[in-house]
């Protein structure tokens, strides 16, 4: 059997989940790094029928450091709703 599960903190954890024989593995998945997260919002756009070298996804990606993958899509699909479909701009590349 082949089990994967997903905590935020393992230290709340149960010991008797710990347990050597318990979890052959424990692996650390980090949040996205600035590059990822451009990536991830560029996606997202594009996902969305949008061209996504017209956004400033650089600053889209300083302003979600602490942005989980998930959370980044949430944003930017959440934006598009608000901002896009009213036509209003949504961090325009200014460059």
């Amino acid at each position: 059997m082949f089990v994967v599960a997903t905590a935020n903190d393992i230290s709340q954890l149960p010991p008797e989940l710990l347990r050597k024989g318990r979890l052959d593995e424990i692996f650390f998945v980090d949040l996205p790094d600035k590059e990822e997260r451009v990536e991830i919002f560029g996606i997202h756009i594009a996902k969305r029928g949008r061209d996504a070298t017209a956004f400033d996804l650089e600053a889209l990606a300083e302003v979600s450091r602490d942005f989980s993958g998930r959370k980044s899509k949430r944003r930017s699909t959440a934006r598009y709703t608000t901002r896009f479909t009213t036509n209003k701009t949504f961090a325009p590349n200014t460059s």
